[in-house]
């Protein structure tokens, strides 16, 4: 009798490491989200429950961590194109087709940043700031945007003070 081994998912941001994370974001490629010891080999998995788990892991880190300002300004440009571009539609509004095309390259601009910030950078500052060194492979989600998180509150506590000093 031949056993086949249970394929296992990543179902929450307490268990699945950063690392997984950020490739499975960077790539799309559900592999990221199987329990696995080696991803360089063939990765066998169900997309219907890698997405599944997916869903799941968004869902928690929205509800735990809340969505950015980021988030929410590219949520804001996008309404606007479709509005904009809908008044151009129905009404043949010249002013709403120049609006349409600005609030694109904002959206644009806004992804490019996105896209060009290095996920290095912040495990550096982490670092540097808890004075331990991270292995992205073993830290969970929670935990390292944890840290992040209260870095940057930190941050923003000690530039209040500094700006409450007269110097």
């Amino acid at each position: 009798m031949i056993f086949k081994k249970k394929v296992k998912y990543y179902n929450s941001i307490d268990e699945i490491p950063i690392w997984n994370y950020w490739k499975f974001s960077e790539t799309d490629d559900f592999k990221y989200l199987v329990i696995c010891d080696d991803y360089s080999r063939q990765v066998k998995f169900k997309e219907s429950k890698a997405l599944k788990a997916w869903d799941n892991m968004t869902s928690q880190y929205i509800d735990f961590f809340g969505v950015n300002n980021t988030y929410k300004e590219i949520l804001m440009l996008n309404r606007e194109i479709i509005l904009n571009e809908y008044i151009w539609e129905a009404r043949r509004e010249p002013i709403s087709k120049v609006y349409a095309r600005e609030a694109k390259k904002q959206l644009e601009s806004l992804e490019n940043n996105l896209i060009n910030s290095n996920p290095q950078d912040q495990v550096f500052y982490i670092e540097k700031e808890m004075g331990f060194r991270v292995d992205i492979k073993q830290m969970s989600v929670k935990e390292f945007y944890s840290y992040v998180s209260n870095i940057n509150k930190y941050s923003k506590e000690i530039k209040k003070q500094n700006n409450g000093k007269k110097t």
